[in-house]
């Protein structure tokens, strides 16, 4: 007899006692062509509690399922137009946006195994032949009702996950921008002559980079890769960032800084963490660049035909492992010409790899920078790792910082008219140094930190102060108290610094006399700066070189006077 022909018979039952009170009540489909099969069903299942939609076709089953989002679904199988398994198929299809899983029943008088295999095919999960028990029919409807229960479980769970997980995101990005912001970044030197670029393999990245100019002039450059990748990388590398400009700002010393980081990563890292660290400094004037590498990959000097100068490999162990101060950090010293690129990056950059496991690795970085223009080498150099990796993920933070060193341009001279100094109401300092202090390689900004402690400079002068003092301090212990020759005749610069060093670890005896004093010149205020040794003195008569320091000294003064001997040297700055 066919399905719409055939009775629909209930038997009687009497419901169980109810041990699953808990169960939340479902929200039914009906769909049938029968009248009195639908009221029968809506009959028996609102008894139950059950809220039931009736639908009579499966035009208007689909209608009512996307409406009104049923907890489950009893559907015929015959019937006109679209027949049952049709309308579960489209049900399945088109209900697509559903966000939960809504199980469909088939209730038909077909009861062949291929019947029931073509139901459970076209997307139905159970299948009951008619006449229907109503006690199976109850059972199967609860078992649904402890899946819907589990199910809307879940869905509260994945709301409040989903929530979590925005806020989460949120609250992750805020961070990120707020270690961007302490990257400090926006101090970069104007001009292109530091470039850096981190690309994190999580929201927060282990890697850092920062530049900094001190007073004096000097460019700065960091580079420091924390064990791992992501937050806690991240957290393990920040205690580095203050260390790092506050000391920078001043001009201390490469050794200086590392070591001052080193002891901060030990104060408050784990045992078993450590952050690997590069440091750079570029001394303009000089024509040098100092270069201290604590676990990171070498760092590459090229000139500007990509020739390459030097490397500089890792002579450390990462900071944070062992207990260091300052005479333990080795620093390479070496010439670099105007126009010379140093690069140096994460081992991230290294170690990016193709699908097949292979790495970029530092033959094909050297290749790509010695081969392309210096204009555009860092740029060139990131396109060939991501071409090189062809869209592989990649599994650790990317860095690479590009350190290019500018020439030097002479400021103008300020001009002068007369030679009176009003000398007025004035503030003074003198500081005497003996061979200990004349060995220590922060010497200069221990001296300008204490200077700014008794005496207010206004920052201009501060920085011109800091220049001074670097270059008539160095003139007064290198050709007054050691005796050195000047390092500008040296054919070997290497040779000259280590016999100063030599000659430096051997001075027994010798002083520096400095003398700060706040004057009116020309009825502005003004500052007078006197450098003495006890030395034999500095050869200041015969025309020193564009570059030297005299000559960038002559040029930050009012006016430069020198005693005959050349052991005193007084300068007027604002």
């Amino acid at each position: 007899m066919p399905d719409e022909q055939r009775p629909l018979f209930f038997f009687w039952w009497k419901p169980p006692t109810v041990t699953h009170a808990q169960l939340p009540r479902l929200d039914i489909l009906v769909v049938d062509d029968e009248e009195a099969n639908r009221r029968f069903l809506e009959k028996a299942l609102v008894r139950h509690g059950h809220r039931v939609t009736l639908a009579t076709s499966g035009e208007e089953a689909f209608k009512c399922y996307m409406e009104a989002e049923p907890d489950l679904v009893l559907m015929d199988v015959m019937m006109p137009g679209w027949d049952g398994y049709e309308t579960t198929r489209r049900i399945r299809a088109g209900g697509g946006v559903r966000t939960r899983w809504v199980p469909l029943i088939f209730l038909s008088a077909l009861d062949r195994v291929p019947d029931i295999v073509r139901g459970l095919a076209a997307g139905g999960d159970d299948y009951i032949t008619k006449p229907v028990d109503l006690a199976l029919l109850e059972s199967k409807i609860s078992a649904m009702q402890r899946i819907a229960a589990l199910q809307r479980q879940l869905e509260t769970k994945n709301t409040e996950l989903a929530s979590y997980y925005r806020e989460n995101e949120e609250r992750k990005h805020e961070a990120a921008e707020l270690f961007g912001r302490l990257m400090r970044h926006d101090r970069l030197p104007p001009g292109g002559l530091i470039r850096v670029r981190v690309v994190s393999a999580d929201n927060f990245s282990g890697d850092l980079a920062g530049a900094a100019r001190s007073a004096e002039g000097h460019d700065y450059l960091m580079l420091a890769d924390a064990a791992g990748h992501g937050l806690t990388a991240a957290i393990n590398v920040m205690p580095a960032v203050d260390c790092f400009y506050s000391l920078a700002d001043q001009g201390y010393s490469l050794q200086r800084i590392a070591a001052t980081i080193n002891s901060r990563l030990r104060q408050l890292l784990p045992v078993d963490h450590f952050v690997a660290i590069l440091l750079a400094r570029v001394d303009v004037p000089r024509g040098e660049i100092e270069v201290l590498n604590a676990g990171m990959p070498a760092a590459y000097l090229l000139d500007a035909d990509g020739k390459l100068l030097n490397q500089f490999a890792s002579h450390h162990f990462p900071l944070g492992v062992a207990d260091m101060r300052d005479e333990d950090f080795d620093v390479a010293t070496v010439p670099a010409p105007a126009g010379a690129q140093l690069f140096a990056c994460s081992d991230g950059l290294l170690e990016a790899t193709t699908a097949d496991g292979e790495a970029f690795g530092e033959v094909r970085m050297l290749h790509t920078l010695s081969s392309t223009a210096a204009p555009v080498r860092f740029d060139t150099l990131l396109a060939a790792v991501d071409r090189f990796r062809g869209g592989h993920p990649a599994h650790d933070d990317v860095s690479l910082t590009q350190l290019t060193v500018p020439g030097f341009a002479v400021p103008p001279a300020p001009t002068i008219s007369g030679d009176t100094l009003d000398e007025g109401e004035a503030e003074s300092f003198q500081l005497t140094l003996g061979p200990s202090s004349l060995r220590n390689p922060d010497l200069i900004p221990s001296v300008i930190g204490l200077i700014g402690e008794v005496l207010h400079l206004a920052d201009i002068s501060r920085r011109t102060l800091a220049i001074l003092l670097t270059e008539l301090v160095t003139n007064s212990l290198d050709y007054g108290l050691l005796g050195m020759t000047s390092r500008h005749a040296a054919t070997d610069r290497t040779v000259w610094r280590e016999e100063k060093l030599r000659r430096l670890a051997a001075l027994k005896s010798g002083r520096i006399r400095l003398s700060l004093q706040h004057v009116a010149w020309q009825g502005e205020p003004a500052w007078c700066l006197e450098v003495s040794d006890t030395g034999n003195g500095f050869v200041h008569a015969i025309d020193p070189p564009p570059h030297s320091g005299i000559e960038r000294t002559r040029q930050r003064s009012l006016t430069l006077r020198f005693n005959d001997s050349g052991n005193v040297v007084t300068s007027w700055f604002y």
